[in-house]
């Protein structure tokens, strides 16, 4: 779609099929689109091939909607989230399976998808990728809390906030500290109701729970608050 509204881009893809592999048609199931350094695309979700065959994973394609035949991902499965390093390699989470068995979380280099094996996290079961600093480290969620990982995948022991939610988003301010947006009743242990900011070491921040009995002054404030974590959401996509 062109950035005029919404006029239908009409030479892109430029007439080879819609997504690899080349034999692949998509179904109704793509689950997410990114971008990566060099604006190809990349798309996750469930595909049929010609004979009906489903493939489910990770696949890109050129800025100009072409295949790229030399992206191949190292894993297939379910991807739920997807973040773009500095140097352009892929930190992928989800229900993912490699050469060596399942995985949440891996890190793939940028030109063919092959594993990057320098990536060890130390964090076992389910996890999905929220943020990605401007250092390397990254932010993860369980089912339970955020956790921060090194760009090893080490831990860090100082960064641990216990929080249970359905969807959540993060984004990261200019000063390094967190805002959070989705569905929860408490973070850290605090009273917060859908939207909370936290330090970069960990603490939760004044509260920002809506209150139609709070003063207007307040309100205005909360309202300043919302469309700062709409616009950093917005910058973040």
């Amino acid at each position: 779609i062109r950035s005029r509204w919404n006029e239908l881009d009409t030479g892109f893809p430029p007439g080879d099929p819609p997504i690899i592999p080349t034999t692949c048609l998509l179904t109704n199931n793509v689950r997410d689109v990114w971008l990566d350094s060099n604006s190809r695309i990349l798309v996750s979700g469930r595909l049929a091939d010609a004979g009906g065959r489903i493939v489910e994973g990770l696949f890109r394609r050129r800025p100009d909607g072409g295949a790229d035949t030399g992206f191949r991902a190292a894993v297939t499965g379910m991807v739920d989230a997807l973040l773009v390093q500095a140097d352009g390699k892929l930190l992928v989470s989800g229900d993912l399976v490699s050469q060596e068995g399942s995985c949440h979380l891996v890190r793939l280099n940028a030109e063919d998808g092959t594993l990057d094996r320098s990536l060890a996290p130390q964090l076992s079961g389910r996890v999905s990728l929220l943020a990605l600093q401007a250092d390397g480290a990254f932010l993860v969620r369980t089912e339970t809390a955020i956790h921060r990982m090194m760009p090893d995948g080490s831990l860090d022991s100082e960064f641990w906030v216990p929080i249970t939610a359905g969807d959540l988003s993060v984004a990261i301010q200019s000063d390094g500290r967190y805002v959070l947006l989705g569905t929860f009743t408490s973070v850290n242990g605090e009273s917060r109701t859908n939207i909370a900011r936290l330090n970069a070491t960990g603490p939760a921040l004044q509260s920002l729970v809506y209150d139609d009995d709070r003063s207007e002054e307040h309100t205005s404030e909360l309202q300043s608050h919302l469309n700062l974590v709409c616009r950093l959401l917005l910058e973040k996509k």
